[in-house]
């Protein structure tokens, strides 16, 4: 034969087939064969434009609209929502803060469309500054949401708004420091204080003491236009006009407000000492709305200067108010009034001489 036949049997003969099927499969049957999958990720359908209307915004842009409803168009402005993309990590400066900006406006980011269910709050905008000014270190790259509406349900009108962007900082400390210290001590150690006291000030003394800063931002509810007339004034601006009531417009001149806001520590200069100003004015710096009960004064004008003249070292960043009136009571008349403003010295001395000496 073909093949010997082995002397021994198999251990275990081979099981024969079933004459029955088995009653019950080892799968139920699906009523569909199971797909395909897909040869790359599914990705989650965007939102559209029609359900989340939004601008794209990028760095440096300056875009000025209107959150009034029959003006804005049919794609719908309940909130102005702006698309920001970062492409690396990036500090992000939103700002409403422009005479453009006619209505009290508030800033929120959020990390998806604002009109789904959950999408979720990354930053507010800082309550230190009577407008609409937010700052956000975008680190995870992606797609940022911007949402703009008024600060009272129902407020509404025209608004100019920026964003500025520089690198952000690194999430994580660098492993080596910036600058590598000087193998050598500095030749001349820094001369010891005097023994005795300098007979004059450094600085004139203030009438009043400074005020401590509290621990937290105080949130105090910010007025209104209507009650709290003001005029926006930026480092470099020039403005004219009237404290005489009749001319002065229907918002009122009372006090002809100005407000200022700082975004770094700043020396702002103040002056009415122009051949503009017709009368004796006088200028006095506060911590908000001059018109609110419990507002600081936080400068008056130089007593040394027969005009308008007022410097002050604004090292919190924030709102300050500026009132401008006359200095005996009744005194109006046209105005010009100047803002320059120069870097603000730090508070604390530098642990380092700003510029090493050479060897």
């Amino acid at each position: 034969p073909t093949a010997q036949p082995s002397p021994r049997p198999t251990v275990e003969p081979t099981p024969l087939p079933s004459a029955q099927p088995t009653p019950v499969p080892t799968h139920p049957p699906t009523r569909s064969p199971t797909p395909w999958p897909s040869p790359a990720p599914t990705e989650t359908q965007a939102p559209s434009t029609s359900s989340c209307p939004y601008t794209f915004m990028a760095c440096g842009d300056s875009i000025s609209g209107t959150t009034i409803k029959p003006a804005c168009g049919q794609r719908g402005c309940e909130a102005n929502n702006f698309l920001v993309n970062v492409f690396e990590p990036t500090s992000l400066f939103f700002s409403t803060c422009y005479a453009g900006t006619k209505f009290e406006s508030k800033l929120t980011l959020l990390d998806r469309c604002p009109a789904m269910a959950d999408a979720q709050v990354l930053q507010d905008q800082d309550p230190q500054f009577f407008c609409g000014y937010l700052r956000f270190d975008a680190i995870p790259l992606g797609s940022y949401w911007l949402k703009l509406d008024g600060v009272d349900e129902g407020e509404e009108g025209d608004y100019q708004i920026t964003l500025e962007c520089t690198p952000s900082p690194s999430p994580q400390p660098t492993p080596l420091p910036t600058a590598q210290p000087s193998p050598r001590p500095t030749v001349e150690p820094t001369p010891l204080p005097s023994a005795q006291p300098t007979p004059v000030p450094t600085h004139p003394p203030t009438r009043s003491p400074t005020p401590w800063p509290s621990p937290a931002p105080t949130e105090t509810q910010a007025p209104s236009t209507s009650s709290c007339p003001y005029t926006f004034m930026a480092c470099g601006d020039s403005i004219s006009g009237t404290t005489i009531k009749p001319a002065c417009g229907q918002r009122g001149c009372e006090a002809n407000n100005f407000l200022v806001n700082v975004f770094e520590p700043t020396s702002l200069f103040f002056s009415t000492c122009y051949a503009g100003t017709k009368f004796e004015s006088k200028l006095t710096l506060l911590d908000r709305c001059p018109a609110m009960a419990d507002a600081q004064v936080l400068q008056d004008q130089d007593p040394q200067f027969f005009c308008g003249y007022l410097r002050f070292d604004a090292i919190p960043l924030g709102s300050y108010w500026l009132k401008l009136d006359g200095v005996d009571e009744g005194e109006e008349g046209d105005y010009q009034i100047t803002l320059e403003c120069t870097p603000s010295p730090s508070p604390q001395p530098t642990p380092l001489p700003t510029a090493q000496p050479s060897p």
